[in-house]
């Protein structure tokens, strides 16, 4: 069984220090993953690089669930992910520490906190655009050209061009 450590790499070299320290003591290879604000593993080449490297038997060491991601909450639902692929993780310390080689009860408790973290997410944005829409705000970007200005736009090109309503 050979144990492949992953570093996040953040603007706090300290932080990256301790990861290198414990993770070296016990992994045969080190591999870094710069900070990223991208959850989906697909995305995530350096994470996916460390990934291709794992073979049957292998686990993946992390010092903390957070470092998959940028929060505890979103780097379990990266742990839940990977253990859900197949691949065996060890946490070091923290929340989620341990061996994660197969679907658990708290993984599973995981998987519904962080479905129901982006379900709260989705209500309140819901909610925050239907009190805009209520109160007569406009919604989304403002328009650069007011609609005296698009008008006299359309006139002076003809009909020709069509823009949106």
């Amino acid at each position: 069984m050979t144990l492949i450590g992953l570093v996040r790499v953040t603007s706090n070299s300290r932080e990256v220090e301790l990861q290198y320290a414990a993770l070296q003591a016990t992994c045969s290879r080190v591999s870094e993953e710069p900070a990223t604000q991208t959850r989906l593993i697909k995305n995530r080449p350096h994470l996916l690089a460390a990934l291709y490297d794992l073979h049957t038997g292998d686990l993946l060491v992390l010092t903390s669930v957070r470092y998959l991601a940028q929060t505890s909450i979103d780097g379990l639902g990266v742990l839940v992910d990977l253990v859900d692929r197949g691949i065996a993780v060890r946490v070091l310390s923290g929340m989620g520490e341990g061996d994660h080689s197969e679907p658990s009860f708290f993984l599973t408790q995981c998987r519904e906190i962080a479905d129901l973290r982006q379900n709260l997410w989705t209500d309140r944005i819901k909610a925050g655009l239907k009190a805009s829409q209520e109160s007569g705000s406009p919604i989304g970007r403002p328009r650069i050209v007011t609609r005296t200005q698009r008008n006299e736009i359309i006139t002076r090109r003809g009909r020709e061009h069509q823009f949106a309503p």
